[in-house]
């Protein structure tokens, strides 16, 4: 395994997910929990060994008629139970902006936590999508807002457009503003990785090539004001 990532600058890796029944930090049943628990260390333990960063992972969806306390209960006692496990093996464990961080206001709850370990992934098509109330990122007002507002946990970051349908799209086949997003990204200091996640089954190998090229010219044209 260590062969396989020799050469590169950044190792993240992307924890197991399944939603509401395999992998779920929310699930009314502590079994379901505890092996979550247990899937989520395995990547953070594999990460360390490969002298990795971060740790992307997803909270899992409440089954219906929990209540909302009990959902927030298991949501902060699994993250405090993973923060020890990221400072063992000296990763970031990121929640992404999915599941229960769906409006992503709710990310304060990691504010309140104050888990040194525990950060969050931003999903640029994820917070794009719509509930009736609107895109995940309206109290904010752009996906820079909440860039700015949350700045000092984000510490994964992954790419794709969003046309209002479909995500995982290759950049410019959506209506997401990347010269907005990686501009606060500069403006915050931000240094980690930008991580292009697109559909293998809508993008070629040419349209992943061009949104690299995208993403490379956005951050090299982008100039801050003094």
């Amino acid at each position: 395994m260590q062969d396989a990532v020799e050469g590169f600058k950044e190792v993240d890796v992307h924890a197991p997910f399944q939603n509401i029944f395999d992998v779920s930090l929310v699930s009314p049943n502590p079994f379901v929990r505890e092996l979550c628990i247990e899937e989520i260390s395995l990547a953070a333990e594999l990460t360390g060994k490969l002298g990795g960063r971060t740790v992307t992972f997803h909270t899992g969806w409440a089954c219906c008629g929990m209540e909302d306390e009990e959902v927030e209960k298991n949501l902060k006692e699994g993250l405090t139970l993973l923060n020890e496990v990221a400072g063992k093996h000296n990763v970031r464990l990121c929640a992404e902006v999915a599941d229960y961080f769906m409006p992503a206001d709710k990310f304060t709850l990691l504010e309140e936590l104050g888990l040194e370990h525990i950060g969050i992934t931003l999903d640029t098509g994820h917070i794009s999508f719509k509930d009736e109330a609107g895109v995940m990122y309206r109290a904010f007002g752009t996906i820079g807002g909440f860039i700015e507002r949350f700045a000092a946990l984000i510490n994964h970051v992954h790419i794709h457009d969003f046309d209002g349908s479909r995500d995982h799209l290759p950049l410019g086949e959506g209506s997401i503003d990347f010269e907005d997003i990686v501009r606060c990204l500069m403006r915050v200091g931000y240094e980690g990785a930008l991580s292009l996640e697109l559909n293998p089954d809508a993008a070629s190998r040419e349209s992943i090539l061009k949104s690299r090229d995208i993403l490379v010219s956005l951050i090299n044209g982008i100039q801050l004001e003094e």
